[in-house]
């Protein structure tokens, strides 16, 4: 609530004076607000939940998918215009079979080195693939 008072002679501006009105303690909180929702427990008597175990998110494809994959990326055009074609870039064919693209350069080397001849179609791994012996001489001891 505001209340104005009329100007003195010399001055052109009026003075305004706020009055508020006296504030009851009834009328605003003056005690710590408790938060809402259940309380908290004790670390010891909480239930817990074992970890999820982490998942190996690669996968195995493949010899016959994977030449289906660079044969057509050899053969497919995709238009770009009226009469304009272009062959497909290797992250478009990554993002057509949904596969990490690093994995195509990786079969188009293979596949020039001829490495993809003489295993069946339904094999997913190549002769010599996992890990080496480390320890050649112990090997050759035994």
């Amino acid at each position: 609530m505001a209340q104005r008072t009329e100007p003195s002679r010399g001055s052109t501006r009026s003075k305004v004076t706020v009055v508020l009105p006296e504030l009851l303690p009834g009328r605003f909180y003056t005690q710590k607000q408790q938060k809402r929702g259940p309380k908290r427990q004790p670390v010891a008597t909480r239930t817990r939940t074992a970890p999820l175990m982490v998942q190996n998110c690669r996968k195995s494809y493949t010899i016959n998918y994977k030449l289906r994959v660079l044969s057509w990326l050899q053969t497919a055009s995709i238009p770009c215009g009226p009469s304009k074609f272009w062959q497909p870039r290797i992250r478009e064919a990554a993002d057509r079979f949904k596969f990490p693209f690093g994995n195509l350069g990786r079969w188009q080397r293979e596949e020039k080195a001829g490495r993809y001849l003489e295993i069946s179609a339904s094999a997913r791994r190549l002769e010599g693939g996992g890990t080496r012996r480390k320890l050649a001489e112990m090997e050759r001891r035994l």
